[in-house]
């Protein structure tokens, strides 16, 4: 805890050593680096949140009755990211699991990174045939327009895997703009990219381009990456025609990312994901509005065990995802709001070593909202979801929330939600791991009950507190006395109940600098698990703690630093540091990036070192038509 301390004080600094006269940062419950107002002016309303996440009603209906956190595009640019898995660093509830630049995992609530549904612009792009490649998603940074997290279950919304939780990306969709920005630092890291957009009275085209290479920050992480995405819309009468494309290659060492750290293999891999979507959207104000969407996501998966002889021992997987919803939003009062669906995907693998598998699955789902958020809000809702594999599972959903002052609205939400097992975890056959075909899917209910409160425009707390119990978990294990040559079987592993506290604050203090903090704890509770250990499921983060301090030094100068504390059951805890100097003259803006700035020694998720201390510079410059 004294790095935390250090890490805490340093922070302090920032906000005693600027500018007395700056202006109080915007109260926003999200955005605090917007425009600046004064103390003294209105309170701002509890309901400016607004995310395309936790309800189908309508886009316009502020989440008010979830656990919902939107990190928009300005506080991206303050954050020193150089990576997807960066932005997530700090995030509360959020456990990043990075084993390079170019391979995360991600899991929210204690869950494991198979209990994440993550989606882009609507569209699930979470993986069939494992959840390492959740994250490897054919975005530029550049283009990500905000991340919406909707923290606890979305199963009655989304389906399979929404058990802790919803990441969605959102891209930029913003016209005649011209980009581009290039870095570079420690590892020998370059990166660029590149934007451009335009429109006219028919037609609108964004086309961005990133392009990142590493030496990685040990032996066996290097990597190469190159994503491509492409947006094009058209209005047709009063709805909008929109297709995206988007392409991503990453070849990257991958080092006892998935074998015992002392194996003496030095492993290589090579992904590629194409994404491709079709959607007619109706206006957002519409009093009903039926929305037809298709998608495929192609994901192909080279992995060789040695990597000057790939053909020793080789892995390739390539998978499908085809299929589409469509959604019926009615609005026929103001306080009363219906959205009705259908999905059906279909989905394909073939492998060398998982076998050729194809799979359906299709889904109904209805929701209403009845209520103002402005003063109380009910949302309920009920899906049911087929698998050819696996029948049928119906989760219901019941949230709600109620303002019962001028600055104090209270939340509770209660779910059911489930996961299919996954490709890998039912036909994965290797000398270390030993897949089951006949797992069960995992079930688990879940309450949350919460509070939000702001005060003036200086002011904003959030704290949630939930009770997750899960059957039948999925994991590798195998017995607790096991010699190390034991391979890890899947099974269904335990029973399990999860509780925790979240709190999330933000603050400008009279000198003008904006902090945020959150903590967040979770204690585990497991039914007898047989002797067994387990992999990943019963080791979440049960304790974490983020500092953040963000403010205009001078004109033009904005700084950033954040600190970080995690610990892990049965693991030691770490704290690091980050810290973010931008400078802005006319259309230009001069980044210094220091990560790890404690230089903080701790293992990643494969057990290996982390990376230590890390020095960025990057240069961004855009322009508008």
């Amino acid at each position: 805890m004294s790095r935390l301390l250090s890490t805490f004080i340093g922070l302090g600094l920032l906000g005693l050593t600027t500018k007395v006269d700056a202006a109080p940062l915007q109260g926003h419950i999200l955005s605090p680096a917007a425009d600046t107002i004064r103390l003294e002016e209105t309170p701002i309303p509890l309901d400016t949140i607004f995310a395309t996440i936790g309800s189908r009603t309508s886009r316009l209906v502020p989440t008010s009755t979830r656990a919902v956190q939107v990190i928009t595009s300005e506080e991206l640019a303050l954050t020193p990211a150089r990576s997807i898995s960066d932005l997530f660093t700090t995030i509360l509830g959020v456990d990043i699991q990075p084993r390079s630049a170019a391979q995360s995992d991600i899991a929210l609530r204690g869950s494991t990174f198979e209990q994440v549904l993550v989606l882009v612009d609507g569209v699930r792009v979470t993986d069939a045939q494992t959840g390492h490649f959740d994250l490897d998603l054919a975005i530029p940074l550049s283009e990500i327009e905000r991340i919406e997290i909707m923290r606890g279950p979305a199963t009655a919304l989304y389906g399979s895997n929404a058990i802790g939780g919803v990441i969605q990306i959102v891209t930029r969709r913003e016209m005649n703009t011209l980009e581009a920005s290039i870095a570079g630092g420690s590892f020998n890291t370059r990166i660029g990219s590149i934007a451009a957009a335009t429109s006219n009275e028919f037609f609108s085209t964004r086309i961005a381009a990133e392009y990142r290479r590493s030496d990685g920050h040990r032996t066996g992480t290097d990597d190469e990456g190159l994503q491509i995405r492409a947006s094009f819309d058209t209005e047709i009468g009063e709805r909008t025609l929109r297709a995206d494309i988007a392409h991503s290659s990453r070849d990257f060492g991958a080092r006892a990312f998935y074998t015992a750290v002392d194996a003496p293999y030095d492993e290589y891999e090579e992904t590629r994901t194409t994404t491709a979507t079709l959607a007619w959207l109706a206006p957002a104000s519409t009093g009903f509005g039926l929305e037809p969407q298709i998608s495929i996501r192609k994901h192909d998966d080279d992995f060789t065990l040695y990597r000057d002889d790939p053909d020793l021992y080789r892995n390739q997987h390539t998978t499908w995802q085809l299929g589409g919803e469509l959604i019926a939003r009615y609005q026929p009062r103001p306080a009363l709001g219906l959205a009705f669906g259908a999905e059906g995907y279909h989905e394909i693998l073939r492998s060398n070593s998982l076998g050729d598998r194809e799979e359906d699955r299709a889904a109904l789902f209805a929701e209403a909202t009845l209520g103002d958020p402005h003063t109380r809000l009910l949302s309920l809702g009920l899906r049911t979801d087929w698998y050819s594999n696996f029948g049928t599972f119906l989760a219901p959903s019941l949230a709600g929330s109620i303002r019962i002052a001028e600055p104090l609205r209270l939340r509770a939400s209660v779910g059911r939600s489930f996961r299919a097992p996954s490709w890998t975890e039912r036909y994965y056959l290797d000398p270390a791991n030993i897949g089951d075909p006949d797992l069960d899917p995992e079930r688990a209910w879940e309450i949350e009950g919460g509070a939000d409160l702001v005060v003036y425009s200086a002011l904003r707390i959030g704290i949630t507190g939930f009770q997750r119990s899960a059957r039948g978990l999925i994991d590798w294990a195998r017995p607790i006395a096991a010699e190390p040559t034991e391979p890890w079987y899947t099974r269904n592993v335990s029973d399990a109940r999860f509780r925790g506290l979240e709190l999330d604050l933000g603050i400008t203090d009279p000198l003008g600098t904006y902090w945020t903090a959150g903590l967040s704890t979770i204690s585990l509770h497991t039914v007898d698990t047989g002797g067994l250990t387990s992999k990943y499921a019963l080791r979440p983060l049960t304790r974490t703690a983020t500092l953040a301090a963000e403010r205009e030094i001078f004109s033009g100068l904005r700084a950033r630093v954040q600190g970080y504390h995690a610990e892990r059951l049965d693991d030691e805890g770490y704290t690091r540091a980050d810290l973010r100097l931008g400078y802005t003259w006319g259309s230009a803006t001069l980044n210094l990036d220091l990560l790890n700035a404690t230089d903080t020694h701790y293992l990643d998720i494969s057990g290996m070192p982390a990376p230590g201390r890390a020095l960025f510079l990057g240069l961004e410059w855009g322009s508008t038509n």
